[in-house]
């Protein structure tokens, strides 16, 4: 029989096969759930994508689980073995992966064209997680069907995988979500996905992965029993010890190029804001010019790369959304960092700092031609007394105090700046 006729064979008799039409349905259908068409952002998008992966892993676990019961209740297991079930368990695990995939693939595609990125967001890291998570589940799958009857290994590993992948972001510790290889958090344009936890689902996979191959070998072979174990311990405190530091977020800052005009100050954005570069340009400009009128001096650089923040540069945290009104809101807001969320205080946010810096961008937002009603909306009748205050205030003390209170909580300081009068 050719290569080609025993491939034929092979997925005419691989339920994944027939599936996959399901497979692609479902997944999509979960995706167009809780995906953001708006993003153009290509790691934000596969990122959505991904989220299909429960589906396609717990039907691929399946299909795994009810071919190894169809050998198991056709007396293979009791037979001379041509091939070790080691090699079978590859050979099947890898073929019902291989068909999850490519029903990943087709979310992948409709994801993409669906969003305002208009392309299809492919991101090695991602792609490569979802391959070791469908490899493993479906090794799994084989290994729980080669061991107990098919009634039984079917629902019990669909089910299994379902819960594995979907209940860990609801329990703690919470850095335990990172091992299902679902980065369902991210991520903003400022953003890329933590190296650790693109590793630790990876290693974990792996591992498990081998340790179902060994565990259907072992059944002849004990030994590779203890193996097992060994393997199945040493992959899951390697990939715990990657990510136990972590807290839910699965991000870490991105580096990559942005592109810079000429101009003072000069403008820097992401590539895939490249076509709001003149509106944002504009607005930025005008903001920069209304508050030099009111004494606060001109940033050499406006960047959407949080790591240029420096003396003088602001970063601007841009998204999406980049109409004028929002450019002028989030410029303003940038100009007085958050306060850290932890270590500031024993028991959280010292809110005497908060109010004040609350008031220093509300204050910035009004010079920068937001108006009133939106500022109000967002602070509150509370703390626009003293923003008035700060508007009315000597340019030189205004300035001042507004240096003081981003001094004040950059130190996560106890007491606030009082307001200049």
């Amino acid at each position: 029989m050719s290569v080609a006729d025993r491939l034929a064979s092979r997925l005419r008799l691989e339920p994944a096969v027939w599936l996959l039409p399901v497979s692609s349905l479902l997944g999509a259908m979960v995706v167009r759930d809780s995906d953001d068409p708006t993003s153009t952002y290509r790691l934000a998008v596969a990122v959505d994508a991904h989220l299909c992966l429960f589906v396609l892993a717990a039907i691929g676990a399946g299909c795994t689980a009810w071919k190894a019961g169809r050998l198991r209740r056709g007396g293979w297991t009791r037979r001379p073995w041509v091939r070790s079930p080691g090699r079978l368990a590859l050979a099947e695990a890898t073929t019902t992966a291989s068909i999850q995939l490519l029903a990943y693939a087709v979310v992948l595609v409709v994801t993409g064209l669906r969003s305002a990125l208009g392309a299809v967001p492919a991101d090695g890291a991602v792609v490569g997680t979802a391959a070791v998570v469908l490899l493993a589940t479906g090794a799994v799958g084989w290994a729980v069907g080669w061991s107990i009857r098919t009634e039984v290994a079917v629902p019990a590993v669909v089910l299994g995988t379902y819960l594995a992948m979907v209940f860990p972001p609801a329990m703690e510790p919470l850095w335990l979500r990172h091992l299902t290889g679902l980065h369902d958090d991210c991520c903003t344009h400022g953003e890329v996905l933590a190296r650790p936890v693109i590793l630790a689902p990876m290693v974990l996979g792996l591992g498990l992965f081998v340790v179902s191959l060994l565990a259907v070998s072992a059944w002849r072979r004990p030994v590779l029993g203890l193996v097992a174990v060994g393997v199945l311990v040493a992959s899951a405190a390697g990939a715990a010890s990657m990510v136990d530091h972590l807290d839910d977020r699965s991000t870490a800052m991105r580096t990559s190029e942005v592109r810079c005009t000429s101009d003072r100050p000069a403008l820097c954005l992401w590539p895939e804001l490249a076509d709001a570069r003149p509106s944002v340009s504009a607005v930025v400009g005008d903001v920069i010019d209304r508050w030099a009128a009111a004494g606060i001096p001109r940033p050499e650089r406006v960047s959407t790369r949080p790591a240029d923040a420096n003396a003088v540069t602001v970063v601007l945290p841009l998204g999406d959304e980049a109409s004028p009104e929002a450019v002028r809101r989030i410029l303003a807001w940038a100009m007085v960092p958050e306060l850290p969320e932890t270590g500031c205080t024993d028991d959280g946010v010292p809110i005497a700092v908060d109010d004040a810096a609350r008031v220093a961008r509300a204050a910035l937002a009004l010079l920068a031609g937001v108006p009133e009603e939106q500022v109000r909306a967002e602070l509150g009748d509370d703390l626009l007394p003293p923003v008035h205050r700060v508007l009315e205030a000597e340019p030189r003390a205004r300035v001042r105090w507004l240096e003081r209170v981003r001094a004040a909580v950059a130190a996560c300081a106890d007491v606030a700046p009082p307001v200049p009068r």
